[in-house]
Order: C-alpha cells, then sequence, then structure tokens
C-alpha cells in the first residue's frame, strides 16, 4: 500500500509505523493484518508512506440454516 504523506507529518508517521511494525492490528471488516513492513521514503520533495501487510486472521462465516 502507498499512501503520501505531508512533508510536515513525514517523521512523526516513520515513528508511529516503525512501533506498529511486527504487530497484529484488528481492522473493522473483522480482519487481522500483520504489519510486515513499513517505511516513510522521500523522492523530490514528496514522501510517501510505503506498508506491507499480511492478513492473518479472517472472520468466522456463519451459514443460516
Amino acid at each position: 500500500m502507498k499512501e503520501e504523506v505531508s512533508a510536515d507529518n513525514a517523521e512523526q508517521v516513520k515513528a508511529y509505523i516503525g512501533s506498529i511494525e511486527q504487530n497484529k492490528i484488528a481492522l473493522p471488516s473483522g480482519n487481522a493484518v500483520e504489519i510486515v513492513s513499513a517505511s516513510v521514503k522521500e523522492r523530490k520533495g514528496k514522501y510517501t508512506l510505503i506498508l506491507r501487510y499480511q492478513i492473518v486472521e479472517r472472520p468466522k462465516k456463519t451459514v443460516a440454516l
């Protein structure tokens, strides 16, 4: 996943993302993901958040009988 980050917030985002790397996070969809790697890259004055994640848990499906 790539997302543009403002230059003013780049350092704060980088610190926060570093703190959640390798952690499991529950999403509103019911899925749980593990943040595999994350970084903020600067190129030509623009900052981009690059985030790699893996779905480690999916919500259980229920079947109505």
